[in-house]
């Protein structure tokens, strides 16, 4: 939670990068089939860095905080290409640790090391395969998905809480891919993801209790709603991949950028509950979740289950 306006930023123009897949000469390609079933399980590694912006809010230079670490995971897809049609379903999960570096509301900073950060997504695509000359395919595609971030260090500190960011979006972008050999093949994928909109459940009842006008209180959880378009996704990848001999199995190395850029959220009255149980409720102000940017580099390894 935070208590201050924040703006919105310029999305990232990627999708260009994807000239580059039809460049090289006609003659080094050879034809790479298409599998009509693609089965794949895959590891992750994610350099995951949260930023909230405008430290100025509470009387600081710079961010008013951030989160940096690793997350490890894994995603399960399914992959149908049939009739020139393209579906694609994924689930991913990451967690891992990450440092929390912020201030609180009086500008005091506070650190916290080592608390968990879990990451979600569960998407849906369709597309339409366009294959140019056997040896290239691109694919525009668009989709719907669900993205979820938590965070939680209460356990890590009395002044610490969990965070539940849950939205849903539209991924809207290109696929191109070009065969290198008779086993290799490259690719590049970009995405513009639309923001449908999403809510933000901030636990601040994990707090521990406290000292307000002669009184002890504790804080009522608040859920914020962030709206329509008030954000924007980006990711770009490029990814090679390798088919066995047999032609029964996949390997993909992914390596990729994916930068989300969400605007402040509504405003909520922060409610503090006494704990004698008799006093009345008090709400000293309102509180939002500021502008925010989320940047994932990462890699992934996965293993194609392929039938053709």
């Amino acid at each position: 939670m935070a208590w201050q306006r924040q703006n919105l930023v310029r999305p990232l123009l990627i999708a260009v990068l994807s000239i580059f897949i039809f460049i090289a000469p006609k003659s080094i390609f050879a034809a790479n089939p298409i599998p009509v079933h693609d089965l794949a399980i895959g590891v992750n590694c994610v350099s995951f860095h949260y930023t909230e912006p405008n430290g100025e809010a509470v009387g600081v230079a710079g961010d008013l905080m951030k989160e940096d670490g690793t997350l490890y995971g894994g995603e399960i897809t399914y992959t149908f290409h049939k009739n020139s049609l393209m579906q694609h379903i994924s689930i991913e999960y990451c967690e891992g640790k990450v440092d929390y570096d912020g201030h609180y509301t009086d500008g005091t900073p506070v650190e916290i090391a080592d608390f968990k950060d879990q990451m979600a997504n569960a998407r849906y695509l369709a597309g339409h395969d366009f294959i140019i000359s056997g040896e290239h395919r691109i694919t525009p595609f668009l989709g719907i998905a669900c993205r979820y971030l938590n965070d939680d260090g209460h356990k890590k500190s009395t002044a610490a809480y969990e965070r539940e960011i849950s939205s849903v979006y539209s991924p809207i972008g290109l696929e191109a891919t070009s065969s290198i050999s008779e086993d290799w093949s490259l690719g590049i994928r970009a995405e513009y993801d639309l923001f449908w909109g999403g809510e933000v459940k901030t636990h601040l009842s994990d707090i521990a209790p406290f000292t307000y006008e002669g009184g002890t209180y504790i804080y009522k959880d608040v859920k914020n709603r962030q709206d329509a378009f008030d954000g924007r996704g980006t990711r770009v990848s490029l990814f090679f991949r390798c088919l066995t001999k047999g032609k029964s199995f996949a390997y993909t190395i992914e390596p990729y950028l994916w930068d989300w850029r969400i605007n402040h959220s509504n405003k909520k009255a922060v409610v503090l509950i006494p704990v004698d149980g008799v006093s009345e409720p008090l709400s000293p102000g309102l509180g939002y979740e500021p502008k925010n940017r989320t940047r994932i580099y990462g890699v992934k390894f996965t293993l194609h289950f392929v039938r053709f």
